[in-house]
C-alpha cells in the first residue's frame, strides 16, 4: 500500500510482473529478435540517439539486475532520476507542454517531448512550469508480451552492453 502511495502504482503490477519474469527462460532469447521487439515498442525513439531523452542503455544489463531492469520498463514512473523528470510548462494561453527542457536561458527555453518534437517557448509566455516526478517514458510498454519476448529483450540489452565493450576493447588494441 505505502509503494502505491509513494509511486501512484498499484503493487498488484509488480507481482504481476515479476510473475511474468518468473515463467521466461532467459536462455532462449536471440538478440536480434529483441532488436525487433526494442523497436517496434519504440524504444529506440528516446534511448538511441545523441538527441535522446532516456538515458544511454549501452551496459545497462551488466548495471541493473535483470528484475530492477524490467521493473523500470514496466514501472518508468517508480524510480525516476532526478536527470530524467519531466516538466509541465503552462503556457498564459493555457496551452500545456511536457517534456524535457534541452536547454534555457533568461529569454526562453526549449523543450523536447515524449515524441522527440522540439519546441521553443519563450519566457514572457510560460504561465506555470513544474517539475514532475514522473517520467516521459510510457507505462505498458511491456504489455501483451510473451516470455520468449520479454528473453529476446534482455538478450538484446545484454548484447548492447558487449557490443560497446567489444568496440572500445579494439580502439584500444589499436591504438597499442
Amino acid at each position: 500500500e505505502e509503494f502505491a502511495t509513494q509511486t501512484g502504482t498499484a503493487t498488484e503490477n509488480l507481482d504481476d510482473l515479476h510473475a511474468l519474469l518468473a515463467q521466461v527462460d532467459w536462455n532462449t532469447g536471440t538478440a536480434d529478435r529483441g532488436a525487433k521487439v526494442f523497436q517496434t515498442r519504440q524504444c529506440s525513439q528516446c534511448h538511441n540517439s545523441r538527441t535522446a531523452l532516456g538515458p544511454d542503455l549501452s551496459g545497462a544489463a551488466g548495471r541493473f539486475s535483470r528484475d530492477d531492469l524490467f521493473t523500470a520498463i514496466a514501472l518508468p514512473n517508480k524510480d525516476v532520476s532526478p536527470r530524467y523528470q519531466a516538466t509541465s510548462i503552462i503556457t498564459k494561453d493555457g496551452q500545456v507542454h511536457s517534456g524535457m527542457i534541452v536547454y534555457e536561458s533568461v529569454d526562453g527555453l526549449v523543450l523536447r517531448n515524449a515524441t522527440n518534437q522540439t519546441l521553443r517557448i519563450e519566457t514572457e509566455e510560460i504561465e506555470t512550469k513544474n517539475t514532475l516526478n514522473t517520467s516521459l517514458m510510457p507505462a505498458g510498454l511491456l504489455k501483451d508480451l510473451k516470455p520468449a519476448d520479454l528473453a529476446d529483450l534482455y538478450a538484446y540489452l545484454r548484447s548492447i552492453g558487449s557490443q560497446t565493450q567489444t568496440a572500445k576493447t579494439q580502439e584500444t588494441s589499436a591504438a597499442e
